[in-house]
Formats: C-alpha cells, structure tokens, sequence
C-alpha cells in the first residue's frame, strides 16, 4: 500500500509541473552544459520552445564597450582590493589587475558610463579605463555601470556590471573577465 501512495504522490507531482517550470530547468541544463564545455564567452544562453522538444536555440549577446547600454547580465566580477589615500586627496580608480580565469593576467580596456540617481546610464560621458593606458585615473566618487574588454585571448571575453567608487581615496580593482 506504501508503494501504490509513493508512486501516486510521484505521478501527481510530476504533472503538476508548469511548462515555465521545464523551461526553467531546460534554460538552466542548457546554460550549464555550454559553459561547461567551451567556457563562457559574453553569451547570453536561452532556450525557446514552440512545443516541441527539438525546437530549443541558443541566442549570443555581443557587448560592445562603447556604446552606453547596459547588457542582458553581468559577466565576470569586479572587485576592489584595497582603497588607500593618495597625497592629493582626491578620488582615484586604479586598475591592479585583470586576468581570465584559466589564462592568468591578460590586458584588458573599456568604459566607465556614471550612472544617474534613477539607474539610467549618462550617455555621453564615458570614461576610458585599461590596463595599459588609463591605468589611474582621476574620477568623481559614485556609482558607474562597467564595461571591460579582454584583449590576446583569442575569443570575446568581457566583464560587466556596476561598482561604487569610494570618494577621496585610490580604489584599486581586479577584474576577471568571463
């Protein structure tokens, strides 16, 4: 009788599964299953179905740096090491470094876009950032949307995302493109 309850608890659960719900599931297997094989690379992956199991497509978010938009998701991670104080007193963005995660230390540029009080991206005001030119520069303290190129890896890898810049010290950050 234990077993004929458990097998009727099993079948009632199983339909009562929502489609969004194996979407979900099938969005998820299918982003895992590309990032485990060939690493991620600033795509955005979702699937789509009409009804039929064989009708499932993998879509591409290209990032552009320049361009003042913000992208579908964040990619990579920022993070601030240190902040420490400067002789000038001023606000200050250092770059420590930028690596990809199975390559080591790359060099990387892009953009810094301030964002507004409301969560819209200033246009028109970029401030360029990189390892090898704009390595320190001076900047107003707040909130900016990121976005950061690798180059010499060999494919499209980026990071993306928002960061707070403390006010009236050097903030220095690492960056791990995805």
């Amino acid at each position: 009788m234990k077993k004929v309850t458990l097998i009727a608890l099993s079948l009632a659960s199983l339909t009562a599964c929502k489609s969004n719900d194996i979407n979900r599931v099938v969005n998820d297997g299918v982003d895992g299953a590309i990032n485990g094989i060939f690493g991620s690379s600033g795509t955005v992956v979702s699937a789509t179905s009409s009804g039929s199991s064989n009708d499932y497509s993998v879509n591409k978010e290209k990032v552009w740096p320049h361009q003042a938009t913000k992208t579908a998701r964040d990619y990579g991670s920022f993070a601030f090491v240190k902040t420490a104080k400067n002789p000038s007193g001023k606000t200050r963005l250092k770059f420590n470094e930028c690596k990809h995660p199975r390559i080591g230390k790359i060099k990387c540029e892009g953009y810094l876009y301030e964002v507004s009080p409301e969560g819209w991206l200033v246009k028109g005001d970029s401030i360029h950032f990189g390892t090898h030119y704009y390595t320190d520069i001076v900047i107003p303290a707040g909130q900016y949307y990121i976005k950061i190129e690798g180059e010499d890896v060999g494919k499209d890898v980026y990071a993306t995302g928002t960061i707070e810049i403390s006010p009236f010290v050097t903030n220095y950050i690492n960056v791990t493109v995805q």
